[in-house]
């Protein structure tokens, strides 16, 4: 068993698809197929169930994830612990990063970069809040950036803004043109690429519509953010996004919606005392949004 084929399995696990899980490993897909399956064949184990729908960890898979993150943690926690014997000169810094949470992360990132050019850092993707919450409370990652709103009490959370939310529309098309906004009604009247019925993130979009006596309907649902930028850029339709956002496509624009709902951004980490490592990157991020 190698450290590798660990950080392999955690990959799959997460992503959910061997494809996606390469790219996030900077992997090829057959040297990361061949390393799942050969740890699969050392433990006489099926860790995945792979289907149409996608990869998910059998019941086996779900026990030896849960422990090789834990391996994981432990060996990167090792990494940072020398690497605060040494002042922020080496080490391992893991950020996740929400896909709901649009604001720029890179200038942060960048930043850190130049002042501790030895740290290595790993971004993580999960595909929910909730996730993100998990990994921090277990230890999987150090930092997050997240939508905070309903962040749980094992966790930390420090508020960087908020993000008013809005429609993305794809090119050529101008409903109520001479309004500067849309309200709820007329966003449904939209055809809408919406994150799928049950996710988190679609939970809270249909509460707010709800509220303002308009009923959610998707043309299309797609639980990937960035696939559905690709969309609304061809034109299958439009998407909820956020004003803040910069990850436009080309020939889209963003409309304001009308009452106003904003979430709340921020960094969510572990109770207790952090690394030195990430200690640095929690202060470079609160200067870089908040100024202090």
């Amino acid at each position: 068993m190698e450290i590798q084929q660990l950080r392999y399995v955690l990959a799959v696990a997460e992503h959910r698809s061997f494809t996606h899980a390469a790219t996030a490993v900077h992997a090829t897909q057959p040297t990361l197929s061949h390393a799942v399956a050969k740890l699969e064949s050392e433990l006489g184990l099926k860790l995945f169930h792979r289907s149409a729908r996608g990869v998910t960890p059998t019941p086996a898979g779900d026990v030896v994830v849960d422990h090789a993150r834990r391996v994981v943690a432990e060996l990167d926690d090792l990494s940072t612990t020398v690497a605060a014997l040494h002042g922020i000169t080496a080490g391992h810094l893991r950020i996740v990063s929400s896909h709901s949470f649009t604001s720029p992360i890179g200038h942060v990132m960048a930043a850190f970069r130049r002042r501790y050019p030895d740290v290595k850092m790993t971004v993580l993707h999960p595909r929910s809040n909730a996730a993100v919450y998990t990994l921090v409370a277990g230890g999987g990652c150090e930092l997050a950036f997240a939508r905070i709103n309903r962040a749980p009490s094992d966790v930390h959370t420090v508020e960087l803004g908020a993000e008013p939310l809005a429609v993305l529309l794809p090119p050529g098309t101008e409903p109520r043109p001479n309004q500067a906004h849309l309200t709820p009604e007329q966003v449904c009247e939209l055809p809408l690429i919406l994150p799928s019925a049950g996710n988190p993130t679609r939970i809270a979009l249909d509460r707010f519509f709800t509220t303002h006596g308009a009923h959610l309907s998707a043309t299309v649902e797609n639980d990937d953010y960035e696939s559905t930028l690709e969309l609304v850029r061809c034109g299958v339709g439009a998407c909820l996004t956020t004003l803040s956002a910069e990850r436009i496509p080309a020939g889209t624009r963003v409309k304001a919606i009308s009452p106003t709902h904003t979430t709340k951004i921020g960094l969510v980490y572990q109770h207790g005392k952090l690394d030195p490592a990430p200690v640095a990157f929690l202060r470079l991020t609160l200067a870089e949004f908040t100024g202090h």
